[in-house]
Parts: C-alpha cells; structure tokens; sequence
C-alpha cells in the first residue's frame, strides 16, 4: 500500500546546510537507530553555507558526489539515501562538470524556528 499523502504546510525555513565526502549511513552516527537524525558523520567536510529565510542556498563545488546535512540545534539532519542502509549514500547530490544542481532538502518534521 502506498504512503499517505503528505499532508502539511510547506514553510521555508534559514539553517546552516553541510557538505560532506559522499557519506554511506555506516559512516554516520544516529542518535537513534533508522534516524533522519545524526551526532556525528565520519567523512571528510567539503563545504557549508546559511540558507536564506526563503531557504536559498547556493555552493560553488566541484563536480561530484557529495552528501547534504542540515544543522538543527546539535544533530544533523538528512532524510533521503539513494539505497538502503548502511550501505546507501546519505542525502546524495551529485554536480556534474558543466552545470548547476537544483533541489530541495525537505526538513519533515515539525519545528520551523
């Protein structure tokens, strides 16, 4: 059966977005087991930026894969993998040679401050 539709208000928020090193979830620490959540991710940081109050953000990266995180309070926070734990790539983004990535980081949980 398929998931309920989503159901909520889609509200842009500011936070601090993290770029790691393509990261497996075996290279995260959750602070709960099958978390979106994570205490600490043990590949190298490439990069990070503020999003604006729109939720805009923007890098300038070179061409490759990377992982996505967002700070919310102490954790970080990642809710997609392009395969199934541990061994998929936690929030995977990928910049081609010549081009730029559009996407979203879908923050589902309820705080917006």
């Amino acid at each position: 059966m398929p998931p309920a539709p989503y159901r909520g208000t889609i509200t842009p928020v500011a936070r601090m977005v993290l770029v790691y090193e393509a990261t497996p979830d075996s290279m995260v620490e959750h602070p709960l087991p099958s978390s979106a959540f994570v205490r600490r991710v043990r590949t190298q940081l490439v990069d990070s930026t503020r999003s604006d109050t729109t939720g805009f953000y923007q890098l300038a990266l070179r061409p490759g894969t990377y992982s996505l995180f967002v700070r919310t309070d102490s954790l970080l926070y990642a809710n997609r993998w392009d395969g199934a734990p541990p061994s998929g790539i936690v929030q995977p983004a990928t910049v081609p040679a010549c081009g730029v990535v559009r996407g979203e980081l879908d923050l589902d949980w309820a705080k917006t401050q």
